[in-house]
């Protein structure tokens, strides 16, 4: 009988390995790599999900610089800036103010304790006041507040004391503007065009630049600073004012709250801002594990599970407190730490979204698709060429009525 020898080592499997295996022994030409021709994509999904905020048509400009009018609301408490005594009628009481600003005689000022007078003189920063008949005005203190109640006039009157004008608050912001391009030398381009391994390769390529070009766009829409920019040619650029520093100019609310807290901190920041009609809509902008955290404090008093119950729902979509409705916003963008730095990660935006409005430069946005000569471009340059440009800029009207919660 025959006997039988193994092969050698060098004649084995562990020899049968095509030319880029990762396995660590000899390699073979004539061995075909096995590539699954589709590109898996693991980036997080919602880390793209940039609807939200450009969810309506842009504003168009034609200057990198704009600006618009506000009108607040121009009603003012006047300030008491020094201790007053106590006054009974016919007695006047002085009153010193922090600004005699918007203060004209014959106008009703209310007291702390709901008494009133009248305002019938006006010497710098000290207004006389006057009780009603037969009343006492209270004592004031630094501190206090006069509320203005309203003009009064008598019989025969030949003068207005009370002349009105609307106060305008003039606002502007800057457009920024970008641009993100691939290019192929033309053996290139024609070497992955043919690849049979990944025939979508170019077309992937291609895709996810535009998404990461319009993740730029959002962390500038979130982040941006007014002001200028230094580019690497010494060049000067406007850059545009994003939503977190527009409400930090602009005084908006901001509350810093543990947790444990969370909900009180978002009904009173809701309660704080309301501008709009009453049930108004807001969009409360936070990380999928910060509104969950509030979706459970929310349903912790109110939902009741049976044994037979599966599956416990716990984020809810809106939050109704009867004169406002807060919208819940999932957003995983805060948690990208390769676009926002780690604090956003506790913070819970509370905006008026339809007071956000975004802004581009008329004829800046493009893109192109550059054919080299080989290939029958109008040119010498033998590359393909991929580009796209914009333009982003942010109009933040009235952003008092938007909140920042930070949780701690």
């Amino acid at each position: 009988m025959a006997t039988y020898t193994p092969p050698s080592n060098q004649f084995n499997n562990n020899s049968a390995n095509p030319l880029g295996s990762f396995w660590n022994g000899p390699k073979q030409a004539i061995l075909e790599r096995q590539v699954f021709n589709k590109i898996v994509d693991s980036a997080p999904k919602q880390f793209y999900d940039l609807k939200l905020l450009l969810d309506k048509s842009p504003i168009v400009k034609t200057s990198d610089e704009f600006e618009w009018f506000e009108a607040p609301y121009d009603r003012y408490g006047l300030l008491v800036a020094a201790l007053a005594p106590t006054v009974t009628w016919p007695t006047t009481q002085n009153v010193t103010l922090n600004s005699n600003a918007n203060v004209v005689v014959n106008t009703i000022v209310t007291y702390p304790n709901n008494k009133q007078g009248t305002i019938t003189n006006i010497v710098g920063n000290v207004i006389t006041v006057t009780p009603q008949d037969n009343d006492t005005l209270p004592a004031l203190s630094a501190g206090d507040t006069l509320t203005y109640a309203s003009p009064i006039e008598g019989d025969s009157s030949t003068t207005i004391s009370d002349y009105y004008r609307e106060e305008l608050q003039r606002q502007y912001n800057y457009i920024y503007f970008l641009s993100v391009g691939m290019r192929y030398g033309f053996i290139e381009y024609v070497k992955y065009k043919s690849n049979n391994y990944l025939p979508q390769f170019l077309e992937h390529e291609r895709n996810r630049m535009l998404m990461n070009f319009r993740v730029s766009m959002s962390n500038q829409l979130w982040m941006g600073r007014k002001g200028g920019m230094t580019l690497a040619n010494g060049q000067k650029v406007k850059m545009m004012g994003g939503i977190l520093n527009s409400m930090l100019s602009a005084g908006s609310p901001t509350l810093s709250t543990p947790i444990s807290s969370f909900r009180d901190a978002v009904v009173d920041a809701a309660l704080n801002t309301e501008g709009g009609n009453y049930g108004e809509t807001k969009y409360l902008f936070a990380t999928n594990r910060r509104v969950l955290q509030l979706s459970e404090q929310f349903k912790s008093t109110l939902t009741r599970y049976t044994p037979n119950d599966m599956v416990a729902k716990l984020n809810l979509s809106k939050i109704d407190i009867g004169s406002s409705e807060i919208v819940l916003v999932p957003y995983k963008r805060f948690e990208d730490t390769a676009s926002f730095p780690v604090a956003w990660q506790n913070y819970a935006f509370l905006l008026q979204k339809e007071n956000i409005k975004t802004v581009k430069f008329m004829g800046y946005t493009s893109a192109w698709d550059l054919k080299p000569r080989n290939d029958g471009g109008p040119t010498l340059n033998n590359f393909h060429e991929f580009g796209m440009a914009d333009s982003l800029g942010l109009q933040f009207e009235a952003p008092q009525y938007s909140a920042l919660i930070t949780i701690q």
